[in-house]
């Protein structure tokens, strides 16, 4: 590809020129990354279903549906992201205590009560300052899954029992 500039007035406009590339090249990126059929199976919070779709994906292509799940935990509506939280701790994400920590400040009770929930599963010792934090959460159900997920990293209760 060679970009090249054409004068305008007051400014220089650039456009690509793709005469070098091949057909088969250019009908290759303009296939679809992902599968919508496999993204939904990997939403669909049945563990079994995701497990079995993600075994699915080719190894080359399992970068985009990882980046597609962690895309979807951050935006839409609640039930999404938590289907997209669930997806992203049955597959392991390896960044998937960084996006849960960030998920605990999600204006939605619901997706922070599943963000901590998942840090507790996880065992996530890096994020037991903000587990802690979340005890104090305003949202009871918020609070519950904090203390049960500080319990889970810790072993313990926050009080300091066994």
């Amino acid at each position: 590809m060679n970009l090249r500039s054409l004068p305008g007035k007051n400014q220089t406009i650039r456009y690509a020129d793709y005469a070098q590339y091949n057909e088969t090249v250019c009908i290759e990126r303009l296939a679809p990354p992902l599968d919508l059929a496999v993204l939904e199976k990997l939403l669909s919070d049945q563990r079994t279903v995701i497990l079995s779709a993600y075994a699915e994906i080719p190894n080359n292509r399992g970068q985009g549906y990882r980046q597609a799940l962690v895309e979807r935990a951050h935006n839409g509506q609640p039930r999404e992201r938590i289907a997209a939280i669930t997806a992203l701790f049955v597959i392991k994400h390896p960044q998937l205590a960084s996006i849960l920590t960030m998920l605990t400040r999600d204006s939605s009770n619901t997706v922070r009560r599943w963000a901590v929930f998942y840090l507790g599963e996880s065992r996530a010792k890096g994020a037991l300052a903000v587990v802690s934090e979340l005890m104090s959460d305003g949202s009871p159900d918020v609070r519950a899954a904090a203390r049960d997920a500080h319990r889970k990293i810790t072993g313990r209760t926050r009080e300091g029992g066994a």
